[in-house]
């Protein structure tokens, strides 16, 4: 049979099969659509250089990359103070939200945000598309020199030497005046490794962020799966002095049973058990909790030290190093354990060694095929299980949190061990609403042109019940990755 006829059978008469092609070519159009802008037509070795023409000879003081756009910012020209590009080479000027001097431009959660050092209550401007642009009101009126995203949150640095020289935002629109640590000129900042950093022209750098993090979020009357993002300080570190060390932070440890309940896991880590305040905890362990009443400031807290992280370890996918986690193996089953680290770490980045310190070295999905380790993890969201894998549906080991892993029959009696990565994950597990617009918008004709060279408009069927198309997004160069179900 020919496309030709083959586009003119009736409805009734398309096989099942048929249809779930039609299904998996929307897909694949979907798809196309949304990699072929991401990737440049070669390799970026950093290595070579070659000179470009801006949109206008400006001064142009920064330039960032996001949502298949590069972005850059000047502080001089009439109208003309943004410049955007699809690939870097071909530019095009855009009005800026005034005619500021623009020092710095930023990209994070689906919006661009620019800071200036000059101009009156509009010393911040945001643009979903890098195109248009509109004022915004900084926390105060100071040379505004670099900002940067990371955590969730929006952060910019002034050098102005003021007591109020960081700010906040958690959209880039609402701002708030922080205190630095130090008087000085701050020429920069990022964020990397769940930690904000600062550089002074004058020779200063100060940071935010503890080895432990930000702290976990906890809403009340809800179970979570819990890890220590680090090795608490408290000696001993139990119950009562890293979780029940109200009023200062977190739960009252005299309502411990009561009000707040924890559980850890037996000497198999094949079922739970109720801690005490003198239960000891620590990091790499998952744990329960649930409590009625609120922690302190909403959140849960630890204070110590970073992980203890070995180095030179065979399959390490971090140059940084790695947590080596241990894995009870007494028994087929599921096992808990936590997070090391006061950031997410990609699942896909975490490596299966069998055989102790000199043994084989396996991606989970390769333990998975060998027998010894399922690939998938598991993390209670508050109402369910969210299931991950290493590569069909890639997911992180959340912060401050535990998590599931399988010991199949293939690894009962083995000595296994997580060989987890200091590096931050660059996963995120479900697209910004922005960007999932734009792409149904601009893949459904894309998706309808492919189907209609094999099926008629007037004979198309829904996908067959119980399939579902699941769509696949990744952009390599921001190694990012996520999918939706469509």
């Amino acid at each position: 049979m020919n496309v030709r006829s083959f586009g003119r059978m009736s409805a009734a008469s398309l096989p099942a099969a048929h249809r779930l092609m039609r299904a998996f070519l929307a897909l694949v159009a979907m798809a196309l659509t949304c990699l072929l802008p991401l990737h440049p037509a070669s390799a970026a070795t950093g290595i070579d250089w070659t000179a470009g023409t801006a949109a206008a000879a400006n001064s142009w003081f920064s330039v960032t990359y996001g949502n298949g756009l590069f972005v850059a910012v000047s502080a001089d020209g009439s109208g003309n103070r943004v410049m955007t590009s699809p690939d870097g080479i071909n530019w095009t000027s855009r009005s800026s939200a005034a005619d500021n001097e623009w020092i710095s431009v930023t990209y994070g959660n689906g919006l661009f945000v620019a800071v200036s050092a000059d101009g009156s209550g509009n010393r911040v401007m945001t643009s979903p598309d890098g195109i248009t642009w509109t004022s915004r009101t900084s926390a105060a009126d100071n040379q505004w020199v670099d900002v940067t995203y990371g955590n969730g949150l929006f952060v910019a640095v002034n050098g102005d030497g003021n007591g109020n020289g960081v700010m906040t935002s958690p959209n880039g629109i609402n701002w708030t005046s922080r205190t630095f640590a130090a008087v000085s000129y701050w020429c920069g900042v990022t964020y990397g490794k769940g930690r904000f950093v600062a550089v002074a022209c004058s020779g200063t750098v100060m940071y935010s962020g503890s080895d432990c993090g930000d702290g976990l979020a906890y809403t009340v009357n809800q179970w979570r799966q819990l890890a220590l993002p680090c090795v608490p300080s408290a000696s001993p570190a139990d119950v009562a002095r890293v979780l029940g060390n109200s009023p200062t932070a977190n739960l009252a440890s005299a309502n411990l049973g009561t009000t707040w309940s924890v559980y850890g896991r037996n000497a198999t880590n094949s079922g739970n058990t109720s801690l005490f305040t003198s239960s000891t905890l620590a990091n790499g362990a998952g744990y329960w909790l649930k409590s009625s009443a609120a922690p302190v400031n909403g959140t849960l807290n630890v204070a110590g030290a970073a992980a203890t992280i070995t180095t030179g370890l065979t399959g390490c996918q971090a140059l940084s190093g790695c947590v080596v986690l241990s894995v009870n193996t007494t028994a087929a089953g599921t096992r808990m354990l936590g997070n090391p680290f006061p950031y997410d770490v990609a699942w896909s980045q975490v490596r299966i060694r069998v055989g102790g310190s000199a043994g084989t070295v396996y991606t989970p999905s390769a333990a998975a095929t060998a027998g010894y380790l399922s690939n998938q993890i598991w993390i209670w969201n508050g109402s369910s299980y969210d299931t991950w894998d290493d590569t069909v549906t890639p997911g992180n080991l959340k912060y401050s949190q535990g998590f599931f892993i399988r010991v199949l029959a293939g690894g009962v009696g083995q000595t296994i061990d997580l060989l987890v990565p200091a590096a931050s994950s660059t996963i995120v597990t479900s697209l910004p609403q922005r960007l999932m617009d734009q792409v149904a918008s601009a893949s459904r004709a894309v998706a309808e042109a492919v189907v209609g060279m094999f099926v008629s408009p007037a004979h198309a069927e829904e996908v067959p019940k119980g399939w579902r198309v699941k769509l696949k997004v990744e952009n390599p160069e921001q190694t990012m990755k996520a999918q939706a179900v469509l």
